[in-house]
């Protein structure tokens, strides 16, 4: 019986286990996304930079016309700078804290499988006590049959 009992409480850790290995799945394609997201990012800013060449060939052709217009445009560089920077920074927390998460839940993971591999060796040990007990109950319990059995039953002459 308590064969079965740990066997059932062993299934339902793996499934435990299992559910957790999906949940960290989950993270990972959240993950990915995040990584697809900052690829459009990047996407998004190499047009933006093509779109700043352009402007760049325009304003070397027109030199003399946009001396006003050049504090415009560092002005925007800085500001992709700086939100470049930001998303950078940003991203990466996002990420080590992620990261972060995963070791947890993966040493949570071994520690749940520690705790069960314990548990199973303790319930074999403690089996193995009660066999023996048993056995020893059993082995008593049939010198008792045979002393009534051979008190109990008539004596046969001997051919």
């Amino acid at each position: 019986m308590k064969i079965v009992e740990l066997k059932r409480e062993i299934d339902t850790q793996f499934r435990e286990v299992n559910d957790h290995f999906r949940e960290v799945n989950d993270h990972f394609r959240e993950v990915d996304d995040h990584f697809c997201e900052v690829d459009e990012h990047f996407r998004e800013v190499d047009e933006h930079f093509r779109e700043v060449d352009e402007h760049f060939r325009e304003v070397d052709a027109r030199f003399n016309e946009v001396n006003g217009r050049f504090a415009a445009v560092d002005a925007r560089f800085d500001e992709l700078e700086l939100r470049l920077t930001a998303e950078h920074e940003t991203t990466r927390r996002h990420m080590d804290v992620l990261i972060e998460q995963l070791k947890t839940e993966w040493r949570l993971g071994l520690d749940k499988i520690t705790a069960v591999e314990q548990r199973l060796v303790s319930i074999v040990a403690s089996n193995a006590s009660d066999h023996t007990v048993f056995t020893a109950v059993l082995q008593q319990h049939e010198l008792r049959i045979s002393a009534l059995e051979t008190k109990n039953s008539p004596s046969e002459p001997h051919a």
